[in-house]
């Protein structure tokens, strides 16, 4: 848990610039996506990508049930898109502990969309 409390003291400190919406999204994009990923890949997971100890079946459905949850506080759809998939790609591509880096490449993606 230190990983996550480090991502969201990180993201915390955009709270007067960034909507709270998005840093709202970005941990939920963490809680859900994360922990039903984890379900399904060791379930049902039987393909990975590559190079990754990732399966598919993970990260598709940690996109998918994320998605609705992040919808519902940005109210936008590529917004809540963007990260969704940023924040599970992330998971599976990182090398670095996805609890940190789940919550912070969702956000930034967000924060970059929303910005432009």
């Amino acid at each position: 848990m230190f990983w996550y409390f480090l991502a969201v003291s990180i993201i915390s400190i955009s709270y007067t610039y960034i909507p709270k919406s998005i840093i709202v999204s970005s941990m939920l994009i963490f809680a859900i996506g994360d922990t039903f990923s984890n379900i399904m890949g060791r379930k049902y997971g039987k393909k990975k990508w590559p190079h990754s100890n990732k399966t598919c079946i993970g990260t598709i459905t940690g996109i998918i049930l994320s998605f609705p949850f992040a919808y519902v506080f940005t109210n936008n759809l590529i917004i809540a898109a963007i990260g969704a998939i940023s924040g599970m790609f992330a998971e599976a591509y990182s090398p670095v502990n996805d609890n940190f880096m789940i919550p912070l490449a969702s956000f930034v993606s967000m924060s970059i969309i929303w910005i432009i």
